[in-house]
């Protein structure tokens, strides 16, 4: 994994701890698992890509 992209991630991680009021490791598990759904991609120049799902009621 590439500086950036780590760096990334680890900007990602820290939303979802302070948001969610998680620890480390669940956010980390909450980040792969939006990856591999492809919900969310780090790029390796840095760039994050989050597909945004809208529902209409």
């Amino acid at each position: 994994m590439q500086k950036k992209e780590q760096s990334s991630r680890q900007v990602v991680v820290g939303y979802l701890m302070d948001v969610m009021s998680v620890d480390i490791e669940e956010a980390n598990h909450l980040v792969s698992g939006l990856e591999h759904e492809g919900l969310v991609c780090f790029e390796s120049n840095g760039d994050v890509t989050v597909l945004v799902l809208e529902g209409q009621s």
